[in-house]
């Protein structure tokens, strides 16, 4: 049994919470409410319990992606965007909740709009909490932990301080692999328990992140520091492993609540047709997506030294504990995709071409 299936089985138990309450378990650790409070659940896992009128809510809602690093994002965005420029019941532009957009995203998203939105960014979970008029949902899709550090860290040694601090908050020609992952750890898990002010809320905390990480780098030493790496300092310093894995485990057992549909990046094709069934929406690039053969290059040119990195990264311990909170993620990820392929997906017509 992987090290992820144990902690599945030891902190998680599908359909029960380990805590009832837990924001008040951790209530000096996190200094917010972790549930978002407006959602659509998990399209065809409750769907047969819900009524008609429910399920015709999600082809009138909003819709937020949350976009991952390295797990397929760009050509999600790719796709929102072709759909909100196709359709005439979106606004004509995708709204990107950033880093150093997030304020102003949040701002815009909480004036009122006749039209349905789009909605992207690394912290877009919990925008819909800011938007009203229409329902709205919350779409994830999600890449093997340990390969999303790898594809991280080639694009990063490729594009040292040119690139988004984002993807590349370090100078990865600096740093080891395993340096690396330890310093990114569980972002999906970060991303899903950051509160929208969250940018704001640590510029007025301290944080010695040169000490936390044990990395001498100089994006480290910069008195602005972006605010992914201080988020990361953030839980580092705030939550103890226990906490990390209990919070992780919450948030895992929520997954059908909070998210109309989640997915996985070798299904990338199967994803596309999900939400095309059930926000009634169909675009012939989006369809194409899944067939670009450039997702990820650097696996296919360099196959052997992937799998050589891929191996270091799992036979490492502090890599494995790093990553604990987001393989948990992960193992629920791959479990609702499951489910959600046990129901018919009603509004797509299933073909050759379509799984090709």
């Amino acid at each position: 049994m992987s090290n992820a299936k144990k902690a599945m089985k030891k902190y998680l138990k599908p359909g029960l919470q380990p805590k009832k309450n837990p924001e008040a378990h951790w209530k000096k650790a996190l200094p917010w409410k972790l549930d978002p409070t407006r959602y659509l659940p998990n399209y065809y896992t409750y769907m047969q319990i819900m009524t008609d009128a429910e399920r015709a809510l999600y082809a009138k809602s909003d819709i937020v992606f949350v976009h991952v690093p390295r797990s397929g994002g760009t050509s999600m965005n790719t796709c929102m965007q072709s759909l909100t420029s196709k359709n005439k019941d979106f606004e004509d532009s995708l709204t990107f909740v950033s880093d150093s957009r997030h304020e102003a995203a949040m701002k815009y998203l909480s004036e009122e709009s006749e039209k349905r939105r789009m909605v992207s960014g690394e912290f877009a979970f919990h925008a819909c909490d800011r938007m009203s008029g229409r329902p709205c949902a919350y779409v994830l899709l999600m890449r093997d932990p340990y390969e999303r550090v790898v594809s991280n860290y080639k694009l990063c040694k490729r594009h040292s301080h040119s690139h988004s601090h984002f993807y590349c908050k370090l100078n990865a020609s600096s740093v080891s692999l395993v340096d690396w992952a330890i310093m990114e750890g569980s972002p999906v898990f970060r991303q899903l328990l950051a509160m929208p002010n969250v940018c704001n809320f640590l510029k007025h905390i301290h944080l010695d992140l040169e000490e936390t990480f044990h990395i001498d780098d100089e994006i480290l030493l910069k008195k602005d520091v972006p605010c992914w790496v201080a988020l990361q300092g953030f839980f580092q310093n705030a939550l103890t492993k226990e906490q990390t894995l209990n919070l992780s485990a919450y948030v895992a057992n929520n997954m059908e609540l909070w998210f109309a549909a989640v997915g996985t990046l070798s299904n990338f094709g199967l994803y596309i047709n999900t939400l095309s069934g059930i926000f009634h929406l169909r675009d012939q690039h989006c369809t194409r997506l899944h067939r670009n053969k450039g997702f990820d290059d650097e696996f296919k040119k360099n196959a052997s030294s992937v799998v050589e990195m891929l191996q270091e990264l799992k036979s490492n311990s502090r890599v494995k504990e790093a990553l604990a909170a987001d393989l948990i993620l992960w193992e629920r990820v791959k479990e609702v995709e499951r489910q959600q392929n046990g129901f018919p997906l009603q509004r797509v017509s299933w073909s050759k071409e379509n799984n090709d």
